[in-house]
């Protein structure tokens, strides 16, 4: 049985995008639907002396652009994020380690549009944490449905038996739809687990990159492992 799981690229997600990917055998990331603006494709929240604050990728936005052709602006922004990162969690237990990491990637990266950063990242993210899992563009299997029509297609097109979801895709999802090409839809549940930060009380649903700061590779990883589906 091959899972497949779908999502739009973010920047930096959380630790469920993670466990969504941990999960399934094929991760699509679904990069050419269309950019939407203050979402997490190309901005999500750190924890600072302050509190949550929002860590902000700049780009050349129009309403009819996919994520995939949302270019970068190309200015200081990783500077900033950088030096950002390091006032917010210098100190951290694994405050080196993941400061390297990440700005090997942040400076290495010739990525121009937004997709492509975010990809970059995520692979590189959870191939530190050991997920086995394929990762797939959509754009690169020229799919024309829309909705839940495309997820099918997409599944099929990459010899799925199982699409994996998280329980906000009910509210448009069809199970007749899926179940009519042989394809099992099934929901997820991510517990966002509570583990030790800086900075006072806890804040949970952060980037990724929060807990890696605090507990690096290893541990964040068992606690994808013993979060409850």
């Amino acid at each position: 049985m091959t899972t497949i799981a779908i999502h739009q690229p973010n920047y930096i997600p959380w630790a469920g995008y993670f466990y969504k990917i941990k999960l399934c055998d094929i991760f699509v990331f679904l990069d050419d639907v269309q950019f939407s603006k203050n979402g997490f494709i190309n901005r999500n929240r750190i924890k600072t002396p302050q509190g949550a604050s929002w860590l902000t990728v700049p780009v050349h936005h129009k309403t009819e652009y996919s994520i995939q052709e949302t270019l970068l602006v190309n200015n200081n922004w990783k500077t900033k994020h950088l030096k950002t990162l390091r006032g917010a969690y210098s100190r951290c237990p694994y405050f080196e380690e993941i400061f390297d990491f990440f700005s090997g990637l942040l400076t290495e990266s010739t990525a121009l549009n937004i997709a492509d950063l975010n990809i970059e990242i995520v692979i590189a993210i959870a191939q530190k944490l050991g997920l086995e899992c394929s990762f797939q563009k959509s754009s690169e299997l020229k799919i024309e449905e829309k909705n839940d029509d495309r997820l099918v297609q997409i599944v099929t097109k990459l010899g799925g038996d199982i699409y994996l979801s998280g329980h906000g895709g009910s509210k448009y999802q069809s199970i007749e739809k899926f179940a009519s090409s042989g394809i099992e839809l099934k929901y997820y549940d991510f517990a966002s687990p509570q583990y030790t930060q800086i900075w006072g009380e806890f804040v949970s649903k952060l980037t990724i990159i929060d807990i890696l700061f605090n507990h690096g590779f290893s541990e964040t990883l068992l606690l994808l492992q013993t979060s409850k589906n």
